[in-house]
């Protein structure tokens, strides 16, 4: 029989921020934020609170509301695996429940766990400019644009 140990009332986290959309490869806007802890019964407003304040002293002034925080479940888990985080307290409570049970097969064990929570910041849409060939219409149709700036 295997002996499970529960889950503690504080978690050591860090907050990963990464450049472009979930579920999809992207890289890390900034280096991973320092760990701190989260108590677990303090639930989900709390946390995302302490992830807030986090972020912004990474970033300042870009904090998002619609923004959704994201966490690893296992070690090995690609982004497409990652879930946000559950706002209900019953159900974010599942999710760190699961996730420290899962724990206990990584290599240090539930001892080093350390919850990986993701925040994505979306890309700036940038204006694309597309070239334009210079064919024998669209040079007529700027003669008299170039006519007129020679005569000044």
């Amino acid at each position: 029989m295997e002996i499970t140990i529960p889950l503690p009332n504080t978690l050591t986290c860090r907050l990963f921020i990464n450049n472009g959309n979930p579920f999809v490869y992207c890289r890390n806007k900034v280096p991973p934020s320092p760990t701190f802890v989260f108590n677990i019964a303090e639930g989900y407003r709390v946390l995302r609170a302490k992830v807030e304040e986090h972020f912004d002293n990474k970033i300042p002034d870009q904090w998002c509301a619609d923004y959704d925080i994201y966490f690893k479940p296992t070690n090995n888990a690609y982004q497409k695996d990652f879930q946000v985080l559950c706002s209900d307290s019953s159900a974010l409570q599942v999710q760190l429940d699961t996730a420290w049970h899962k724990a206990r097969l990584r290599n240090g064990g539930q001892a080093g766990f350390v919850l990986e929570l993701y925040v994505y910041v979306p890309k700036p849409v940038e204006a694309t400019i597309t070239l334009r060939r210079a064919t024998a219409a669209r040079i007529r149709e700027q003669m008299p644009r170039v006519a007129e700036m020679l005569r000044e």
